[in-house]
C-alpha cells in the first residue's frame, strides 16, 4: 500500500540531477518511508494497548459484580464461577437469600468489553432492586425486561434464567428469557433439562414471562450455564454441546465447587485450543440434608 509520495521538480538553472543528488533523494525517501512505517506501527501498538486496557477494565467491572458471599440457608449448597475469554463478554450470575428463600440468576449480556460490562451493572442493580418485592420469577423477568428495554441501546439484549427456591416447600420456581436450559440431575441420577423459555430481555416492551415449577429436594443438583460452555469448539469444529455436558455431569459427584472445577477441566480438555472465544460460566445448586426432603417426600407431604 502506498503511504506517501515524494515529488521532485527540475533543478534550478536546469540540467539533470547528479548522481550524489539522486542518492540523497533516495536516502531521504527511505527515511520518510521508515518514519511512516514506524508511525503506523506505533498507532497499532497504541490501539492494542487501549483495547487491552479496556478489556482489563471490563473484567474488573464484571468480576466486581459477581457474588462473593455464599448463601446460609440450611440444606442448600451453591457455587458459581465465570471464566473470561480473551474478549471479555457479559456473562453474569448472582444470588440473593431471604429468611426462607433463595433466588439464583444467570445471564449473558450481548456484546463485549465496556458496553457489555455497563449493561451487566444495570442488570445487577435492577435484579437486586426488583426481587425485594416477593412475586413469581416470571413477573420479575417482566419488570427486568422493561428496565433493560428502556435503558439500553436497541441492539443490546440479555438472556436470563431466574430461579426461586423456598426451603419449606421443596419446590423450584423458575422463568427463562432466551437462556440455555439448565440441567437438573435427580438424586437417582436422572437428568432433566428445564426446557421452558421465553424471549430475550430488552428486545420488546411489556413482555409476559411464564413461571414454571418443579420439585427440588435432597440429593438434587441444578447446573446452570451460559452458551460459552455448550458452544466451546474443539479442533475438529465440534461443539461441547448440552449432550456432552449431561454426560460429564452423570459421572460427577462431590460439592458444587468440585463439580464446577471438574466441568471446567472437561471443557478445557475437549477444546485443547488455548484461550476460549467466549466466557464460560457455571452455577451449581445442590440440595442436601438438613432442610430439604427428597422430591418424593415433598410430593407425599402435599
Amino acid at each position: 500500500a502506498c503511504r506517501g509520495l515524494l515529488l521532485m521538480g527540475p533543478r534550478e538553472g536546469g540540467g539533470k540531477l547528479r548522481g550524489a543528488e539522486r542518492e540523497h533523494l533516495v536516502l531521504l525517501g527511505g527515511q520518510v518511508a521508515a518514519a511512516l512505517r514506524n508511525l503506523a506501527l506505533l498507532g497499532e501498538l497504541l490501539d492494542k494497548r487501549m483495547l487491552e486496557e479496556e478489556m482489563q477494565l471490563a473484567w474488573r467491572i464484571q468480576s466486581g459484580l459477581l457474588p462473593t458471599r455464599k448463601p446460609s440457608l440450611p440444606g442448600l449448597r451453591l457455587h458459581g464461577h465465570s471464566r473470561p475469554s480473551r474478549q471479555v463478554g457479559g456473562d453474569y450470575f448472582d444470588w440473593h437469600e431471604t429468611e426462607r428463600e433463595l433466588f439464583v440468576v444467570i445471564g449473558d449480556v450481548s456484546g463485549k468489553g465496556i458496553p457489555a460490562a455497563m449493561l451487566m451493572a444495570t442488570l445487577q442493580a435492577s435484579f437486586r432492586s426488583v426481587i425485594r418485592r416477593p412475586r413469581p420469577p416470571g413477573e420479575i423477568l417482566g419488570e427486568l425486561n422493561q428496565i433493560i428495554y428502556e435503558n439500553s441501546p436497541s441492539d443490546r439484549f440479555v438472556t436470563l434464567w431466574l430461579g426461586r427456591l423456598h426451603c419449606g416447600e421443596n419446590q423450584l420456581e423458575y422463568a427463562s428469557a432466551g437462556h440455555p436450559p439448565p440441567l437438573l440431575t435427580r438424586a437417582d441420577g436422572a437428568t432433566v433439562p428445564l426446557q421452558e423459555g421465553g424471549i430475550v430481555l430488552g428486545a420488546f416492551p411489556a413482555r409476559a414471562f411464564q413461571t414454571h415449577a418443579i420439585p427440588f429436594g435432597q440429593g438434587d443438583r441444578l447446573v446452570c450455564f451460559t452458551d460459552g460452555v455448550s458452544e466451546t469448539v474443539n479442533r475438529h469444529g465440534e461443539q461441547f454441546s448440552d449432550r456432552r455436558l449431561a454426560e460429564s455431569l452423570a459421572r460427577l459427584n462431590g460439592e458444587p465447587d468440585q463439580v464446577v472445577a471438574a466441568l471446567l477441566a472437561d471443557i478445557a480438555q475437549f477444546s485443547a485450543s488455548g484461550e476460549p472465544d467466549d466466557d464460560c460460566t457455571l452455577l451449581v445448586l445442590q440440595g442436601c440434608a438438613p432442610g430439604l426432603a427428597t422430591p418424593g417426600e415433598a410430593r407425599g407431604a402435599r
